[in-house]
């Protein structure tokens, strides 16, 4: 069946056809055949011109309707791009794509960057506008071209120039992981395998991985990162802790602990254990002797090495039930500090016994100072020479060595000790003939001097010479400062530029070649410390001078910080054979910072403000061993003073033999800042006395090791925390085993080394859509919205709009946090553009994104419809 139809006006005809009797037709249509199933309203789009078939197997009756609709506008589409600065940290930017399509088709949005694609529904409207952000592109340099593709529309691309690249040299580092098998019963060994991963090595440079004494060598390539395995067989099972060591030589190195299997030989086991006992000071020689008596339970045949770490003695073992050895060690140094005596049975096992040395009980020998004095030749060119003073101080105190030579003074720094060695080399001096007095003095020890004799002169032109005669005015009590007046003489000067430096100060003259010049500088704001400075005068050609003098004392109304202790013990807990001891803290007018108290191996930190008046605090520590001996008590509080307070432990009243208590320990070192990264490593020794067995967990805040531990007399583990940022600030470890306690030990990161401060790397995206706003009855709705999705993750956000394509802070609505849905405003009016800034929570992080809100159309004819008459029906 064929029904004609001819164009009546510009436009397009939808014609419903309606199905009346039960069947299935088929409407030959261009531009393709619709099939129209019994019951239903079909809507076909027909052309202008031409004619319908229709396929039927009955006959049916057909009515019609007409719609008349505008022709659809064509579709366009447009798009801009922005690149963003490079981020140093990660040598990579984000650009920022906006798309504008006018009057698009419903469909799917493509844009494509560098073989990224980000799609996006649109919907049949007036105008849609995207935005969408790239991230973590590579900074080249070069040029790109971003795409913007929706079928049915067309294609739009727009090109920039990505930032050239800001990276720098990629920081070498490594981690270690390890792997224990299990313990092999017909040899009692086990094996170990270590996975070293090297991230931006060098190349050629050689790895080493050790395990105890065997090592394994390996040669590194330039890549981003390298992985070695080695394996470690043949292991005696032992149960204790191991250290793995990666060490690469200008990256760094790591130390990974493991636990041996426990042995599973079916033979008796094989221990060792120690007694140590320290003699006596002998006054004669402030040393002392000490014998350790090493006990070996079913030795295996082999050698018994037992060391203090300075002295080595072997003993022959025999396969037996039991060996006893008695090593006695003589001429040790009295110094009262915790040493370690290691025992060694290959086959067998390894002890650690720690024993207190002796106090010191030498007689402070006589400190004394003597100098040796050379002078070099006269320099024909500037008529001048050098002089060489070799000062030693014999059994120095500690302070502040100053080596005089006429005008020019330098201070060294003195630390105790048998004996210090100092030179230094005065140069530039005239070269006149005449003796001349070299002086070294050390306060509180005392000064010597040597004369020798200058070269003559040996130029026949008037020598250029610098002088100067410095002058400290007094404290200003408003301000606790002071100025320095340096009169400078030039005497037969070069035209140069005269330099006159005081510490972080430096006033410059200009010069002229004349017979004498004299310039006057004076430095003023200068802190009142009552310490030693020195001013530098100097005249490139001429010579230098370096002046020393004292700065007034402060004389600031500041009252003076001091800290006193008064420590007191408890009474012995039967219970326990153990005790409380407490230390009360006065501190006049502190400083703020913080307050450290110890006891022997524990401590515990107060924070205090800076105040005026009187603040106490009160330290406690729990669980100590009644020994009826004598403690101290020791007070620091950094940029005040320290004290120590003295008190004497309850006797023992155990009535039988204490059951040992648990108690853990620690000892923090930071290592010092690396100025390639800007960061440091620290490491924890910690000790845990009569342990149980379970994990002992180390962590400064953000990271955290644990260690397994068994239970025995003793057990010392060794927590390295590498990459923390070098801050200056304190910072706490904390060592915890559950049944047994904890420690907080303090400790004070090195300061910052950085050249330039790092710069943070912060970025906020997401993707923000436009509603077109609602038409009822004609009439346009101020509903239209403004919606933020894809932001990043695990984050949270507020934000601010306002009109206008750019953000305007006077007139932006106030910062609200952004909902779970992304919806940013619900009542604004079409053909507006908006900048909403988002913002990320607790950071400095923010971006601005601009929309426009699309124009609404609501003037839409209406529907009008009139029938027609089918003449023939046919079936085919």
């Amino acid at each position: 069946m064929n029904i004609p139809f001819t164009s009546i006006s510009a436009g397009k005809w939808i014609c419903a056809l309606v199905l009346l009797l039960v069947a299935s037709i088929t409407l030959q249509a261009h531009p393709a055949p619709v099939k129209i199933t019994p019951g239903n309203i079909t809507e076909v789009i027909l052309p202008l011109t031409g004619k319908i078939t229709i396929h039927a197997n009955s006959p049916i009756a057909i009515a019609t309707a007409h719609k008349m609709v505008t022709a659809a506008a064509a579709c366009s589409i447009s798009a801009t791009v922005t690149a963003g600065l490079c981020a140093s940290a990660t040598n990579t930017y984000s650009t920022t794509t906006v798309v504008s399509i006018t009057d698009p088709e419903t469909g799917t949005l493509s844009i494509t960057q560098q073989g990224v694609t980000k799609t996006y529904s649109t919907t049949a409207g007036s105008s849609n506008t995207f935005t969408t952000i790239f991230n973590g592109l590579i900074s080249d340099g070069a040029s790109y071209t971003v795409t913007a593709s929706l079928p049915g529309c067309g294609t739009a691309t727009a090109s920039y120039t990505a930032p050239v690249s800001c990276a720098v040299t990629p920081v070498c580092s490594m981690s270690t992981v390890v792997t224990t098998g299990l313990c092999n019963a017909t040899t009692n060994t086990y094996s170990t395998t270590a996975v070293v991963t090297v991230f931006n090595p060098t190349s050629g440079a050689t790895l080493t991985i050790s395990n105890g004494s065997v090592s394994q060598p390996f040669t590194t390539t330039a890549s981003s990162s390298n992985t070695f395995t080695t394996i470690f067989a043949g292991l005696p099972a032992d149960g204790i802790s191991h250290t793995i060591t990666a060490s690469l030589p200008g990256c760094s190195t790591t130390n990974t602990n493991y636990i041996a299997p426990v042995s599973c030989s079916v033979a008796p086991v094989c221990s060792v254990s120690t007694v140590v006992t320290a003699g006596p000071c002998s006054v004669a020689t402030n040393t002392y002797s000490f014998t350790a008596v090493v006990t070996v339970l079913n030795p295996t045949a082999g050698t018994l090495t037992v060391t203090n770490g300075t002295q080595t003695l072997t003993f022959s073992t025999t396969a037996n039930s039991q060996n006893t050895f008695t090593a006695t060690f003589d001429g040790l140094p009295s110094d009262g500090a915790s040493h370690v005596v290691t025992a060694s049975l290959p086959g067998c096992s390894t002890t650690n016994t720690n024993y207190i040395a002796p106090a010191s009980c030498l007689v402070a020998p006589v400190c004394s100072v003597s100098v040796v004095v050379t002078a070099g030749p006269c320099d024909a060119v500037t008529n001048t020479y050098s002089t060489t003073a070799v000062v030693t101080v014999l059994n120095p105190t500690t302070g502040t060595l100053t080596i005089t030579n006429g005008s020019q003074s330098l201070p060294f720094s003195t630390t105790a000790g048998s004996s210090n060695t100092f030179t230094t080399v005065f140069n530039g001096l005239v070269s006149d003939g005449l003796t001349h007095t070299v002086t070294a003095s050390l306060p509180g020890c005392s000064a010597n001097s040597a004369n020798y004799t200058a070269p003559a002169s040996c130029s026949v032109a008037p020598v250029c010479s610098v002088s100067t005669v410095v002058t400290a005015g007094p404290c200003n009590t408003a301000t606790n400062t002071y100025s320095t007046t340096a009169v400078v003489t030039v005497l037969n000067p070069t035209a140069g530029t005269l330099t006159v430096t005081n510490g972080t100060q430096t006033l410059t003259f200009s010069t002229t070649a004349a017979s004498q010049n004299t310039f006057t500088a004076r430095f003023n704001g200068l802190v009142s410390d009552g310490a030693a400075h020195t001013v530098v005068s100097s005249l490139p050609g001429c010579g230098s001078t370096n002046t020393p003098y004292t700065a007034p004392a402060s004389c600031s109304v500041a009252s003076a910080c001091s800290v006193s202790a008064v420590a007191s013990a408890g009474v012995c807990n039967t219970a326990t054979n153990a005790y409380s001891a407490t230390v009360v803290v006065t501190m006049n007018n502190p400083t703020a910072g913080t307050l450290t108290v110890t006891n022997g191996v524990a401590s515990v930190t107060f924070t205090v403000p800076a105040s005026v008046g009187t603040t106490i605090a009160t330290a406690t520590f729990n669980g100590l061993i009644s020994d009826g001996l004598s403690h101290i008590m020791t007070v620091s509080l950094p940029g005040c003073s320290a004290t120590s307070a003295t008190y004497t432990a309850p006797p023992s009243c155990a009535t039988t033999p204490p059951t040992p208590v648990c108690s853990v320990s620690a000892v923090v070192t930071a290592g010092p800042c690396d100025v390639a990264t800007n960061t440091y490593s620290t490491t924890a020794v910690v000790t845990v006395l009569n342990p149980t067995a379970g994990t002992l967990t180390i962590t400064n805040g953000t990271q955290t090791l644990t260690f397994s531990t068994t239970a025995a007399s003793q057990n010392t583990f060794t927590a390295t925390f590498n990459g923390l940022l070098s801050d200056g600030a304190t910072h706490t470890v904390v060592s915890s085993l559950p049944g047994c306690g904890s420690a907080n030990t303090a400790y004070t990161a090195p300061a910052s080394c950085a050249t330039t401060p790092p710069t943070p790397v912060c970025s906020v995206s997401a993707v923000i859509t436009a509603t077109t706003p609602s038409c009822i009855n004609n009439v346009v709705q101020t509903d239209g919205r403004i919606t933020l999705t894809d932001l990043d993750s695990g984050g949270t956000y507020t934000y601010q709009y306002s009109a206008g394509s750019t953000f305007n802070t006077a007139t932006a609505q106030p910062a609200m946090a952004l909902s779970a849905n992304g919806v940013v405003a619900t009542t604004l009016t079409g053909g507006q553009t908006y900048t909403v800034r988002i913002y990320r929570t607790n950071t400095n992080c923010q971006s601005d994104l601009t929309v426009l809100i699309p124009n609404s159309l609501c003037n839409c004819k209406p529907v009008s419809c009139s029938p027609f008459v089918i003449n023939k029906i046919s079936a085919k």
